[in-house]
């Protein structure tokens, strides 16, 4: 018989209807810009390539979001793994193409961003795959019966040189520690519980990479 947190885990997994439709959902976004460069809010702030975030294992999502050439969204639709997946065929027609995704939600456990939910949303071919990674490590843990089945990762990036665009960049999460809900201080276990309505979103391809703003000091009582 599993241990009470992972018959709660397998019971969250069964209980994530919401994220789907929170996906959709506008916010403040986390965006990984054209020089890999991951930044948070509408100043583009950097965020730390040393900050730490905790996947919620219980909140994958697939599905797919069409991106027009400027990179404005006209479309998401999404599915928990509880759920039907989204078919292809039942996409409605708009003026970009539909292009498939994974994401989650994660909570910033150690970095000038400690505290902040988001959602996670990646749809480039390199961002999937490391995410997918991810979450087949998650699997791996849950079927070891393993409570420390939380991943930790950091937010980083891959890239390769293409023969139109130049260098590309895509998403990559690397998974440096595992914490459990049992083990994690009470602040991890309810980020992990509450997200906001935040995402993650990828940039299109070009040669130059785009600038963002230093990070501005954040001001604490």
């Amino acid at each position: 018989m599993l241990p009470a947190t992972m018959q709660d885990l397998k019971s969250a997994m069964r209980r994530t209807q919401e994220f789907a439709a929170t996906a959709s959902s506008g916010g403040t976004y986390i965006k990984m810009d054209k020089g890999g460069q991951w930044s948070v809010g509408a100043d583009n702030d950097e965020v730390e390539a040393t900050s730490e975030w905790a996947i919620n294992p219980a909140a994958f999502f697939t599905g797919y979001a069409a991106f027009d050439a400027q990179g404005q969204k006209h479309g998401e639709q999404t599915s928990t793994l509880t759920e039907p997946p989204v078919s292809a065929a039942s996409l409605p027609n708009v003026p970009a193409p539909w292009k498939p995704l994974i994401g989650t939600t994660v909570k910033c456990l150690k970095g000038e961003d400690k505290g902040l939910a988001a959602i996670v949303s990646q749809s480039s071919m390199n961002g999937m795959k490391s995410l997918g990674n991810v979450l087949n490590e998650v699997m791996k843990k849950i079927d070891a019966n393993d409570e420390n089945c939380v991943p930790v990762v950091t937010l980083g990036h891959s890239k390769y040189r293409h023969t139109k665009y130049g260098m590309i960049y895509s998403a990559d999460f690397t998974i440096v520690r595992w914490i459990s809900a049992t083990e994690a201080p009470a602040e991890e276990v309810k980020a992990l519980e509450e997200v906001e309505e935040v995402e993650v979103i990828e940039a299109e391809p070009v040669e130059e990479p785009a600038p963002t703003t230093r990070r501005r000091r954040r001001v604490t009582a």
